[in-house]
This record gives structure tokens, sequence and C-alpha cells, in this order.
């Protein structure tokens, strides 16, 4: 499992497989979507986020809980 909360300067390529768990807390959903990582639960309250930002998110993630 691995999970992002903001962006980072780790390098998350060797986690974009389908044995590793993909959950973005709030902004780093955005970190993984710039990097191209999927995201299997984008999770949090979005209150950091706009509604441009949120609908990408949305669009993005396979699934989301608010």
């Amino acid at each position: 499992i691995l999970i992002v909360t903001s962006t980072t300067n780790i390098d998350l390529n060797s986690f974009n497989n389908v044995s590793t768990y993909v959950i973005g807390v709030e902004r780093g959903c955005l970190h993984l979507i710039d990097k191209k990582i999927r995201i299997d639960l984008a999770i949090g309250d979005f209150d950091k986020v706009d509604d441009a930002e949120l609908n990408v998110i949305k669009e993005y993630a396979n699934k989301i809980e608010i």
C-alpha cells in the first residue's frame, strides 16, 4: 500500500503497478495525477482543493471517498 498526502521528491514510479494499492489523500491526489501514478482510492474532505481540481480527481481515481 502506498499513501500519498502531499507533493514529494520520492520517485513513485516503482509503485505504479497492479501489486500496489495506491491511496491519495487531499492534495496528494494531485501529485499522483501529475506524476501519472494511478489512484485506487482518493480520500479526504477535499477542503484544500478547488472544484476544478476535485473534478479532475474524481475522473482519475478508481474510487473516491469524501
